[in-house]
């Protein structure tokens, strides 16, 4: 049971969670007192996460969805999954090896950073992954409202560095560091991703989708849809 920020959440078994560092408490509630309980609960520092953050992004989320938040606030839930239960066991056995402690020191931070691209390619990663970049150093919040409130106007890149008070080049490092790719590619992809979600669930027809997202044609919109969903 998680208790933080207003409000109150449960944990299933078999799953996980991850939070900010910050007040929260956590409290262990076993229904059946003859089962065991147990958990693992891994600390990382945000020097190590800024030395690791390039190689656990390269593991891109492939859902073509983001969804409704798993939980608000700083917290993700993380659900039950084969692969990640895979590198848990792992993680518990090496925890019981009592000798080669040094080797084990070494080998760790590569484990978890396995683990932490598992859970970013899960069903439902983006939630997690979205709490990691926030740690990231290089984040940018400033400029990551920004881009959600402004990605589908028909605005140049010079224009969007105008929004963000800054120069062109400056504007692109800036992009770079936070998005970890250029603002053209993200931009599709955020356009791309809202249209998915208009058609399945409005009633607008694919010209109206394509205008409202940002497209400037339909016929451009229909070539990038098709690449990217098939």
């Amino acid at each position: 049971e998680i208790l933080g920020c207003g409000m109150k959440r449960v944990v299933p078994a078999g799953s996980g969670f991850f939070m900010k560092k910050g007040s929260y408490l956590v409290s262990d509630k076993i229904e059946d007192e003859e089962k065991d309980y147990e958990s693992i609960i891994i600390f990382f520092s945000d020097t190590w996460l800024q030395s690791q953050i390039d190689t656990i992004f390269d593991c891109k989320n492939t859902s073509d969805t983001q969804g409704e938040d798993c939980l608000n606030g700083d917290i993700a839930l993380l659900e039950e999954d084969k692969l990640m239960n895979s590198v848990i066991d792992q993680l518990k056995s090496y925890f019981e090896l009592s000798q080669d402690k040094e080797r084990l020191q070494i080998l760790l931070p590569f484990k978890i950073r396995e683990l932490f691209q598992i859970l970013i390619s899960a069903p439902n990663g983006y939630h997690f992954e979205k709490r990691l970049r926030s740690l990231d150093n290089h984040h940018n919040p400033d400029l990551v409202v920004l881009m959600q409130n402004n990605y589908k106007e028909n605005i140049s890149l010079e224009q969007y560095a105008f929004l963000a008070n800054c120069s062109l080049s400056t504007f692109k490092r800036k992009f770079m560091q936070t998005f970890k790719t250029n603002p053209g590619k993200w931009i599709m992809q955020r356009r791309l991703e809202e249209s998915y979600e208009l058609l399945k669930k409005s009633e607008k027809n694919v010209t109206e989708i394509a205008y409202e997202v940002g497209f400037e044609t339909p016929a451009h919109f229909i070539a990038s849809f098709k690449q990217k969903y098939r």
